[in-house]
């Protein structure tokens, strides 16, 4: 039974500032309102880990119906409070109403007698002390999670919550924006209370502020002891986040389930923490089961999967089953700790580093590294711009508590935004801590990958060049912004590269004949290096090969989705040029610099290349040939999947595109995807006007 609890809403003064519309720091956890759910939850509870008890931290996630005769102040109570709010909302000038919907679901459960909620539990926990603060003067776990906003209130320097607004995770979840916590203390106390945020609203010309308070005490402080409602009351040391209104699907229980994979996989491994989610356990001893289970297709072996928001959608199996489970079996399953490498160079600063590398990751995904503190949960997920073949993870020990104060809300990155909010002695030591971590991990990388001279290894990819048919340009970045495709050549090719700045052809056709240049004379071929000599006659230029006739093909898949821009473009999305899928007899030659090219891959969208073309003039009706630079100096075509819409695939050995226009001044941009998404090569471009 409910006893004496029921909501208080203070009233709101005229100094008092107001609160329109939800509070601001929801939209911060929206998008992803469960899986912050169980990453915010599980690390409050990690970090509340009874020191003194052996058993490593439990948490229990299960669904529980609160009977709306048993709480009739829980809820009927708050109705009136929630349509108060939306009245309050509709004064606003074109302000946002979230209120209908809620108000909307709650009549809904009243009248079907039962309020659906989602019950977070942690045990082996030291539960929440509860002070009162204006008595004592002391703040107290129960005040800053509770009774605070934007409070944080952990007794360990290298706890994980900094900002103090990971307890909005729980509103954000409740279609009512409301959440009961209860809490037993290690001593033996207990305290249960609710809030509610709101905003600012009138009733019967009382003016109410956003938050309400749920207990015995009208809000001055949480209820107590033997007046907590038995529903409601702990038997064992820790904390319930009692979530108010939330049905959850079975679809987002298996995603609750995989996101705990995902953000404490380790935690879990080093038997820190166990988990029973609605009545599945998750332990040390079954987790391998568990990963395989849930993360059973080719992506997520390799974690190849190509989304957007890669701390979200990452596969855990590469990094627990082969990284850190087959640590130091082999020399392909490789573990490294600050102490084992260069020792003397470590100030204040230690991490281990697990490291699986394979031949075959080269073909199915891009380097990753995800990056953990000590309290073992997930932070980053970095993608590197190369395809080495590993996947690693990075634990960071001492040096934790620094990281820890530039986490973002969400604890998805180590932002250096953060940075300005803190004083010139911590922006120094995190700094220091931020470039050992940064020089601690590449010198264990290269560790791994020894460069022998005689191996063929991936080089530096072509978008940190300024491309040219030769192969050989002008980097522009380090080999931690390369990206794929890469180069696979050989010292003996490279050599005969070496130092070339040559510049880039483009042919073009015309009516009249391009009007020659005393004296000079011009040499190409395709995929070697452009050679101009001088000559005391005028020479015709060479006869260019012309694109071969097309064979039947399909139709191109349609691309419908979104690419982001990169900075080098600004993007002419033109194809409407009336040149088909036929044969082109005449051409012209249009020389363009390097620095016109660049290309880059796309590990988000439909297609995985991007090449950028900028024109010194206008050229209309294009077509573009790519080939592969090989080991013996020749040229392989590359086969081609498809085309973004409104180009076409041709050419005998499809490794043509044509359809596109050319303008002065502009990046003009040409989506594809190869065949063989998998490779690692040189590419050797070759564009022409058709027209």
């Amino acid at each position: 039974m409910e006893k004496n609890y029921k909501w208080t809403f203070a009233p709101k003064g005229e100094l008092d500032m107001g609160q329109g519309s939800e509070d601001a720091s929801f939209p911060q956890f929206e998008k992803y309102a469960l899986r912050n759910l169980i990453r915010e939850y599980t690390q409050n509870s990690l970090d509340a880990h009874d020191e003194k008890s052996s058993d490593p931290v439990k948490i229990k996630v299960s669904t529980l119906s609160l009977n709306i005769d048993n709480f009739p102040n829980l809820t009927k109570e708050l109705l009136p409070h929630l349509e108060a709010a939306s009245k309050s909302c509709e004064k606003n000038n074109n302000g946002r109403n979230p209120y209908p919907p809620k108000i909307n679901a709650l009549k809904d459960w009243i009248k079907s007698g039962e309020l659906p909620t989602l019950v977070f539990s942690d045990f082996n926990t030291t539960g929440m002390p509860y002070m009162d603060e204006f008595k004592t003067g002391v703040n107290s776990g129960f005040n800053a999670c509770v009774r605070q906003s934007c409070a944080s209130y952990k007794p360990e320097n290298s706890s994980g919550g900094s900002h103090g607004l990971g307890k909005t995770v729980g509103f954000v979840n409740s279609a009512i924006n409301a959440v009961i916590y209860s809490t037993l203390t290690i001593k033996g106390d207990a305290f249960c209370e609710g809030v509610v945020k709101l905003c600012d609203h009138n009733i019967e010309s009382q003016r109410f502020k956003a938050h309400g308070f749920y207990d015995s005490e009208n809000g001055v402080h949480p209820g107590k002891g033997e007046d907590i409602p038995e529903e409601l009351q702990r038997s064992d040391p820790g904390t319930d986040a009692i979530v108010l209104g939330i049905a959850i699907s079975e679809d987002e229980k298996i995603e609750m389930k995989k996101n705990l994979l995902r953000g404490f996989f380790m935690a879990i491994w080093q038997g820190k923490l166990t988990a029973d989610l609605f009545e599945e356990e998750f332990t040390q001893s079954n987790l391998l089961d568990k990963i395989y289970h849930y993360f059973n297709t080719e992506d997520d072996v390799f974690d190849s999967i190509r989304q957007r928001d890669v701390s979200v959608h990452f596969s855990p199996r590469p990094y627990l089953t082969e990284a850190v489970a087959k640590a130091g079996e082999d020399d392909d399953h490789l573990k490294y700790k600050t102490s084992d490498v260069t020792p003397e160079k470590w100030d204040n600063f230690s991490a281990t580093f697990y490291l699986w590398k394979s031949d075959e990751l080269k073909s199915k995904s891009r380097d990753t590294i995800i990056y953990m503190r000590d309290k073992l949960m997930t932070i980053e997920v970095s993608r590197k711009r190369e395809h080495r073949g590993y996947k690693c993870v990075v634990v960071v020990n001492k040096g934790s508590s620094e990281l820890r104060k530039i986490e973002d809300v969400t604890h998805d990155h180590w932002d250096n935004a953060e940075l300005r909010r803190l004083s010139k002695e911590d922006k120094e030591t995190i700094k220091s801590v931020q470039n050992q971590l940064k020089d601690f991990v590449e010198t264990c990388i290269n560790l791994a990958f020894p460069d022998n001279e005689n191996e063929e290894r991936s080089l530096q990819s072509l978008s940190s060049f300024d491309i040219n048919l030769a192969g050989g340009a002008k980097p522009k970045s380090t080999e931690e912004d390369a990206v794929w495709p890469t180069s696979n050549e050989l010292d003996e090719i490279k050599s005969v590269n070496k130092g070339s700045r040559g510049g880039m052809m483009i042919l073009e056709t015309g009516r009249s004949k391009k009007k020659k240049r005393k004296g000079q004379t011009s040499k190409t071929k395709r995929g070697r290096r452009v050679v101009t000599t001088e000559s005391d006659d005028p020479v015709d230029p060479p006869t260019p090969t012309p694109p071969t006739p097309p064979r039947p093909k399909p139709p191109i898949e349609k691309f419908s989705g979104r690419i982001e821009k990169d900075e080098f473009e600004s993007e002419n999305g033109n194809h409407n040029s009336e040149v088909g899928n036929n044969e082109v007899k005449h051409l012209r030659e249009l020389k363009l610099l390097p620095s016109a090219f660049k290309l880059i891959p796309l590990s988000d969208s439909e297609f995985t290349s991007k090449l950028i073309i900028r024109s010194p003039k206008d050229c209309v009706g294009c077509s573009l040939a790519l080939y592969i630079s090989t080991l013996g100096g020749g040229n392989v075509p590359l086969e081609l999947e498809k085309v973004e819409a409104g180009l076409y695939i041709c050419g005998e050995n499809n490794n043509e595109i044509r359809g596109f226009n050319l303008y002065k001044d502009q990046a003009n941009i040409i989506y594809f995807t190869p065949v063989n998404k998998s490779i690692n090569y040189s590419l050797s471009p070759n564009a022409y006007e058709t027209r």
